[in-house]
């Protein structure tokens, strides 16, 4: 007789974490905000950077710390520069 193990359900729990995130996306007026990923949003451009080790960590340790995205650290970074430049 063969013994079978019983598969783990990868998403068990789920239903209550987008459930709640589901509600707390609601804005005033009762309606779900619409998110666009950056990856389909037309607004953004993917792009590869080339970071030195000692670099990128600093960037993910310092991202992780303060949970802002890495990319949204670099495009605020950026801006300033340039306004810097274009003053």
């Amino acid at each position: 007789m063969k013994f079978m193990a019983k598969e783990k359900n990868r998403f068990a729990g789920f239903e209550n974490f987008v459930q709640a995130e589901s509600t707390s996306s609601e804005s005033a007026q009762g309606k779900p905000e619409a998110a666009i990923a950056k990856s389909k949003d037309p607004n953004f451009k993917k792009t590869t950077l080339y970071l030195s080790k000692a670099t990128h960590l600093k960037l993910r340790t310092h991202t992780l710390s303060t949970e802002q995205d890495m990319s949204e650290l670099v495009e605020e970074l950026l801006v300033d520069y340039f306004k810097r430049l274009d003053s």
